[in-house]
Parts: C-alpha cells; sequence; structure tokens
C-alpha cells in the first residue's frame, strides 16, 4: 500500500503547493515518496518520472503538478482545501477497481481539462478528434482523456503500455497546425489498451498560471 508522488518541475514552486503538498503527505495512511524531475519538455519529464518510479515499490504514481492546488468540492457547493486527497484518491482507485482516476481543473482556454476522443476513428484512421467534456462538479465521469496536473495511475498500466508513455506532438499538415500534448497522448494509448480513466470532480485542482488562479469559471489574481 505506497504511493509515489510525481512532480515534474518548472524550477518555481508556489508556496500554496508546497503548503498543499505537505499537508497531503501528511494527512494519508499508506506510505508516501516524493520524485521530481526537470527535462526541457513536460513530456521527457514526466517519462523519466515514470522510470524512476518503476524503481520503486510503489503501487500507485500520483502525477501532481506544481501549478494545481486540490480542493474539494463539498456537497453543499463550497470549495475547501483537501489535505486528504492523496488518501482519497488511492481509497477511490481501490473501492472502484480502476487503474486510472483523475480530479479536474480548467485550462488555459478555461475549460476543464477532461475530454472526449473517438478512439475507434482515430484506430482506423489516424485522425485525432478531441473536445473538453461539459461536466457538474461533485460527480464522477468516464471519459478518454485527461489532464494529468492531479491524476493517479496504477504502476501496472506502465508495465503494459510501450514506452514513450509521454510524448508532445506538434504538427504542421496540409496548411493546419496538429497538436497533441503529452497528457492526450497517453490518455489515447491507455484507452486504445482497454483501459478506462474515471474522474471525480469532486477532487478540483485550482490551476495557478502566470500569476492567476483559475476555478469555476471565474479568475482570481493572486497577490
Amino acid at each position: 500500500m505506497s504511493v509515489a508522488i510525481l512532480i515534474p518541475s518548472t524550477g518555481y514552486v508556489p508556496v500554496e503547493f508546497a503548503v498543499s503538498l505537505v499537508l497531503g503527505v501528511s494527512n494519508t495512511r499508506v506510505k508516501t515518496s516524493i520524485i521530481t524531475n526537470k527535462a526541457p519538455g513536460v513530456d521527457l519529464s514526466r517519462n523519466a518520472l515514470v522510470i524512476n518510479a518503476l524503481k520503486t515499490d510503489a503501487e500507485y504514481f500520483l502525477f501532481w503538478d506544481t501549478d494545481v492546488i486540490p480542493f474539494r468540492y463539498t456537497e453543499d457547493g463550497r470549495l475547501e482545501p483537501f489535505i486528504g486527497v492523496v488518501q482519497y484518491m488511492y481509497d477511490l482507485a481501490e473501492s472502484k477497481r480502476e487503474r486510472i482516476v483523475s480530479g479536474v481543473y480548467f485550462g488555459k482556454n478555461g475549460m476543464p481539462t477532461i475530454y472526449n476522443v473517438d478512439i475507434d476513428r482515430y484506430v482506423k484512421t489516424g485522425e485525432l478528434d478531441w473536445k473538453p467534456y461539459g461536466i457538474v462538479l461533485g460527480k464522477q465521469y468516464y471519459v478518454d482523456a485527461i489532464g494529468l496536473g492531479l491524476a493517479l495511475i496504477h504502476r501496472s498500466v506502465f508495465e503494459d503500455l510501450e514506452y514513450p508513455w509521454f510524448k508532445y506532438i506538434f504538427e504542421y499538415k496540409d496548411g493546419r497546425v496538429f497538436e497533441v500534448s503529452e497528457d492526450i497522448y497517453f490518455s489515447i494509448n491507455a484507452r486504445k489498451r482497454g483501459y478506462r480513466i474515471l474522474v471525480d470532480t469532486s477532487i478540483f485542482g485550482k490551476h495557478i498560471m502566470e500569476g492567476y488562479m483559475l476555478h469555476d469559471g471565474r479568475v482570481e489574481v493572486l497577490g
């Protein structure tokens, strides 16, 4: 019963993240370890983190980005700091017998980072069409792809999938830009192998971006 927390570093760690990490590790019954890595690209960093994590005895790997602060969406519609997020996500994965579970946060476009992908079309044609889901906070969804800012994944998924697990793709074809982020790349390959992705939107990550924090459709200036 152990979780390795994998943190891709940008060289800057917000105080809010440091505090939430300490509280998350302190308020869990499972054995935890922390692995960090800094690389030129987030895809390279995530791959290196998994390589190192596979050398440990950790059962689950928790990807936790330094710009995502976990909050809990309560039944009465409030957001409160989620100090028990590590234990909650572990218990969720175990109780649901799922290998990939995630919270939700809003991306730079103001949309939730959970996506619908036509997997069959992608397998047959190589064409990728993905779009954000519309969600209600406090619910659980099975989705096709996720952002990996706060996601718990069983080690067996990486032992099963081919390396590289993460790859950022940016191509220019026929006058169009084709871009796939490393987390969507991973999600698609996991779905192709038959893994389900469970998102619990009561796990809500406040996303810190360049001095702003996006959540619940609003923008707060950090000061």
